[in-house]
């Protein structure tokens, strides 16, 4: 929404039920509110304050009337492809934590794991983003979040129960990946705290990792 301040003293209210408004323009407004629910802004201009003269004897068709033009437009912070953008700038953490917590099970569970089920692990959680980013250009994105996780939560707790002696143990696989899931999930949701909540997250992970492997003799085979 643009306007251009024609009068001696011009006066605008503008309220939406829009939260991230964008004040564009060569006049900003001298009040404005705004909540995550709506805006409302309140300009008052004055002639003096222009460039375009109080009295026109004829219209200049050179005169670049642009200049003077003044506010909102209703800017979206955050479409499908940055949360998508967002997400896969924590794919690297991800896939630490899949190999990881599968590299744990295999040291309790004193079952030797070949490299290529690492690898089949690390491209499942790879293939949820591509889920992500096609699921979200035709369906919602939160929607297309939640049937990718679990997609692949699924898949994954599997085909670990295949690798692993038990299903007790395969769990704790299904519930590590749940738990990124939510995590990563909280970080989608949350702009102002998205990065507070990563460093917090791989902080707790690098700890309980310390913590499970204290007492690990790593020269013994």
């Amino acid at each position: 929404m643009w306007l251009l301040p024609m009068g001696q003293d011009t006066h605008v209210s503008i309220s939406s039920d829009w939260s991230s408004p964008s004040f564009q323009g060569s006049f900003l407004p001298g009040t404005s509110t705004i909540t995550d629910a709506d805006f409302s802004a309140l300009w008052g201009i004055s002639y003096l304050s222009r460039d375009i003269p109080l009295f026109l004897k004829e219209y200049n068709k050179d005169y670049e009337y642009t200049d003077a033009l003044f506010g909102v437009n209703f800017f979206r912070t955050v479409d499908t492809y940055a949360l998508n953008t967002r997400a896969v700038k924590y794919a690297i953490l991800f896939l630490l934590v899949s190999f990881l917590t599968l590299f744990l099970l295999e040291i309790f569970t004193k079952k030797r794991i070949h490299p290529v089920p690492y690898l089949l692990s690390g491209i499942g959680n790879a293939v949820f983003y591509l889920l992500l980013l096609s699921l979200s250009e035709q369906i919602p994105f939160y929607t297309a979040y939640f049937i990718a996780a679990l997609g692949v939560t699924i898949m994954v707790t599997l085909y670990s129960r295949s690798l692993l002696p038990s299903w007790k143990k395969s769990w704790y696989m299904g519930l590590v990946v749940t738990i990124s899931y939510v995590l990563l999930y909280a970080v989608l949701n949350t702009e102002s705290y998205a990065l507070l909540i990563g460093s917090i997250g791989s902080f707790v992970v690098v700890a309980l990792i310390m913590f499970l492997t204290r007492k690990l003799d790593w020269y013994r085979e």
